[in-house]
């Protein structure tokens, strides 16, 4: 299983080479140099095509002329005065130039898909197991013999104590290092949240927060688990929906509707 504290084992070989066009470039860009061809570069990249480390300039630019206001100021959507000093170039190429195919580019993004899925299939297997694992497999035989002997005392604290109160209640257990009881009010509490008569949402939640607690002072290691599965979800999500929006030529979602609506770059 996928933890989320693992990398992911090496693909068993390189992915293939792009295959590159030779065409001649016809591109807008907008820049503040007096000289269109003047690139700056960032000794540890600043923007998402840059080199890691400066190796090579980039200049970034768009074959519709409109695209380039929508690339630069689409996230803001405001052009300040401060702007107007920028220069709008149209720049040709002299001779053909060796481009990535987009239909590569895209291919390549579309091969990390399955690979991606399992990993969103794995942590989600792991978080469901970690989320909803049996509280009472921390404890050992003794303290669930000591835990069924304070049952019903603890029921009847937790059923008959405010939210406010079992809250100071469920902080003197935690600060106590009494499993038993954290196992009990967890448990308790657990089921009081799922009362349709218990208090509001805002009870409700804190409750559950509480709860959350207890149980992650009764097994640290099975907290910490449960987090990292979480990250581990969350992280791979993220790249899914990243090599999305780059398949349609955008770094997110906003970025990907500026480009259907200005540009014919985008699917």
């Amino acid at each position: 299983m996928l933890g989320g504290d693992q990398l992911p084992e090496p693909p068993e070989r390189l992915p293939a080479a792009f295959d590159l066009a030779e065409e001649q470039l016809s591109a807008w860009h907008l820049h503040r140099e007096e000289n269109p061809l003047e690139v700056r570069r960032y000794p540890t990249g600043r923007y998402r095509f840059d080199a890691p480390s400066g190796e090579y300039a980039t200049l970034y630019c768009n074959t519709i002329r409109l695209a380039v206001f929508a690339e630069v100021y689409g996230d803001v959507r405001v052009i300040e005065a401060t702007e107007k000093r920028k220069r709008l170039s149209h720049t040709i190429s002299e001779k053909d130039l060796y481009l990535v195919l987009e239909h590569e580019f895209r291919a390549a993004l579309d091969a990390i898909g399955p690979d991606i899925e399992k990993r969103i299939e794995g942590a989600e297997r792991e978080v469901l197991a970690l989320e909803h694992a049996d509280p009472s497999s921390s404890l050992t035989t003794d303290e669930l013999e000591a835990a069924n002997a304070r049952r019903a005392f603890v029921t009847d604290e937790v059923f008959g104590m405010s939210a406010e109160a079992l809250a100071e209640r469920f902080r003197a257990v935690l600060a106590s290092g009494d499993r038993p009881a954290m196992f009990l009010y967890a448990h308790h509490a657990r089921v009081k949240t799922n009362d349709p008569v218990f208090g509001d949402d805002s009870e409700t939640l804190r409750l559950k927060e509480l709860a959350g607690e207890l149980e992650g002072g009764l097994d640290p290691e099975r907290a910490r688990k449960t987090e990292a599965a979480r990250v581990a979800l969350r992280e791979a999500r993220e790249i899914k929906s990243y090599a999305y929006y780059r398949r349609h030529g955008a770094r997110d979602a906003v970025e990907m509707h500026m480009n259907r609506v200005y540009s014919r770059t985008a699917v």
